[in-house]
């Protein structure tokens, strides 16, 4: 599924997922100040969000919707595209190469999934530029950041 959350106040903003169990599954935002993005959630085998853990000062809205194409944004390799804070692309193709080019502060991190693994290929402090080799059988990214991002994937 995907998390689409957006949030309106001025101070900490935390959004954690967890179990039936109360165990958690994931930090899913931690920020201060405005914030909007998209994240993936219960993408694992055994994840199964059954409640969410919000802390807020402020409004916000969460839309939990299906992993499917009209939800999330697909691109064709070889693309560059660009985006700001965290997002999570759909890409089709055989991609080779991957260039990042992070402006902004913060954390800056980015998972490539494929149908049976997920491989962390950035997590570095923005201002940030560099490259990595790409699984072929990559199919999502998902982008964790604080600022601009501009992806480059070249195809095989």
């Amino acid at each position: 599924m995907l998390i689409k959350i957006k949030y309106t106040g001025s101070r900490n903003f935390i959004v954690e997922s967890y179990n039936a169990s109360g165990e958690q599954i994931d930090l899913l935002v931690n920020t201060i100040g405005e914030y909007q993005g998209t994240r993936l959630l219960d993408i694992g085998d055994n994840d199964h969000t059954s409640r969410l853990l919000i802390q807020s000062s402020g409004p916000w809205e969460i839309t939990i919707v299906p992993l499917e194409p009209s939800n999330i944004r697909i691109e064709k390799v070889p693309s560059t595209f660009e985006g700001n804070g965290d997002d999570v692309l759909v890409i089709t193709g055989t991609p080779d190469l991957i260039k990042v080019d992070v402006q902004g502060r913060g954390n800056f991190i980015v998972f490539a999934w494929t149908n049976t693994d997920r491989d962390l290929l950035f997590n570095e402090i923005a201002p940030y530029q560099g490259t990595k080799i790409l699984n072929s059988k990559t199919i999502i990214l998902e982008i964790i950041a604080d600022g601009p991002w501009k992806i480059e994937v070249t195809g095989k």
